[in-house]
C-alpha cells in the first residue's frame, strides 16, 4: 500500500504517468497497474483521463491529501528508527538561497555526510518564494531563505545572522 500510494503521488505530481515513471524509474505499465491496483483497492477512480491528460477526481485529492500526510508520517518514523539506532538514513532534501546554497550550506553538508554516510542529501537552490513554494509541494523537507516573506503555514527559525559587508 505504501508503495502504490508513492507511485500515486508522483503521478499527482506530474499529472503524468510517463514523467512518474521517469522519476521513479520503473516503466510507465507498471506506474498504471499499481495506479488501477490503489483504485480497486479503495473502490473508487483517482484520475480522470482525458485524452493524453489526466486530473484528480475529488476523490483523487482526497486521496492526494492523506498520501501525503501517511508520507511525512512514514519518513518521521524512519527517521526516529534511525536515531534509536544510532545511524541516521533516508534522504533529506534541502532548499536554500542562492548565497546560502553556494556559501554556508555545501560545509555542513560534508560535515553531516562524514557523520551520517547512508544519508542521501539533496539541495535546491532559488530566490525565497521559490523555496517557500517548494515547501508547500512537499518537494523539499527543509528550507533555509534569506528573505523576509513568511507563511503562517511553516515554523521559522533563526539559522544565523549575515552581516553585508
Amino acid at each position: 500500500m505504501f508503495r502504490r500510494i508513492s507511485i500515486f503521488l508522483t503521478v499527482a505530481k506530474h499529472l503524468s504517468y510517463t514523467r512518474a515513471a521517469k522519476e521513479l524509474y520503473i516503466s510507465q505499465p507498471a506506474v498504471s497497474k499499481n495506479i488501477q491496483e490503489l483504485e480497486q483497492e479503495l473502490g473508487t477512480r483517482l484520475f480522470n483521463r482525458r485524452g493524453n491528460s489526466i486530473e484528480l477526481t475529488p476523490a483523487g485529492k482526497k486521496v492526494y491529501d492523506y498520501g501525503v500526510s501517511v508520507n511525512r508520517m512514514t519518513q518521521n518514523l524512519k527517521f526516529e528508527l534511525s536515531e534509536i539506532n544510532g545511524s541516521l538514513t533516508g534522504n533529506l532534501h534541502i532548499g536554500a538561497s542562492s548565497t546560502i546554497a553556494q556559501y554556508v550550506i555545501p560545509p555542513v553538508i560534508a560535515r553531516f555526510k562524514e557523520k551520517n554516510p547512508q544519508t542521501e542529501i539533496s539541495l535546491v537552490s532559488g530566490n525565497t518564494s521559490e523555496i517557500n513554494n517548494y515547501l508547500s509541494d512537499d518537494r523539499i523537507d527543509l528550507g533555509i531563505t534569506e528573505g523576509e516573506r513568511k507563511l503562517n503555514t511553516f515554523s521559522y527559525s533563526t539559522f544565523k545572522d549575515d552581516e553585508i559587508a
